[in-house]
């Protein structure tokens, strides 16, 4: 058990988790969204900080989605990807993911959505936290297969990443429905689930901001 925690602090670091203040980027805590495509990926774009990529955001947004191919951003080519108007940033020393990729530090992923950006495709489903039983489930039935090279730890108790989307101030932004999901696939096979309240806010049982309707089968 000691061993385990130890490894937890390791893999989870000291967490910046300062917000941007600047209310264009609707930032959000323990949300890892994800859209239709990534047009820059983290691990060729390292930052100091969530405000930092959300300004590369607003950057690539500029310069990028006007279709023009040879245009540049920060120095960068912009090539056929359409402008970002999603993000997502690691604040931690290593950021878990069900994936193949070890996320470290810095990682800021630029993304895209065709439609309804304001309703992020969210494969959270608008949880900050993991299900307590998918967290103690065996690592074999975990939603998809994670190697212990990439992840040697358990799975954490909160989604890690700091997400956000580029809208006017006054927009309202609710977490929308995924292209796959695992989670309600999962909970229904091995749960059910038990909802997590979120700390900043109990009163949203878990969820941080979602469109219900959105979400709905």
């Amino acid at each position: 058990m000691i061993a385990t925690a130890a490894r937890r602090r390791r893999l989870r670091g000291s967490r910046n988790a300062t917000l941007p203040s600047d209310p264009t980027c609707h930032a959000r805590d323990h949300a890892g969204y994800a859209g239709d495509r990534a047009v820059v990926w983290g691990a060729n774009l390292r930052l100091s900080s969530a405000a930092e990529c959300c300004r590369a955001c607003q950057a690539h947004a500029a310069a990028c989605g006007r279709g023009n191919a040879g245009a540049e951003w920060w120095g960068r080519a912009c090539g056929r990807a359409p402008g970002c108007n999603l993000w997502s940033f690691c604040p931690e020393e290593q950021c878990f993911a069900f994936d193949i990729h070890v996320h470290r530090r810095g990682e800021c992923w630029l993304k895209q959505q065709a439609e309804a950006p304001t309703r992020p495709k969210d494969p959270f489903e608008g949880h900050a936290a993991f299900p307590p039983e998918m967290r103690a489930a065996p690592r074999r039935s975990w939603p998809f297969a994670v190697s212990l090279a990439v992840w040697p730890g358990p799975m954490p108790e909160r989604v890690p990443w700091i997400s956000g989307v580029l809208a006017p101030a006054g927009e309202v932004v609710v977490s929308g429905r995924p292209n796959d999901r695992w989670r309600e696939r999962w909970c229904t096979r091995h749960g059910p689930c038990t909802e997590v309240a979120d700390a900043a806010d109990p009163s949203l049982d878990g969820r941080i901001g979602v469109d219900a309707d959105n979400l709905a089968p």
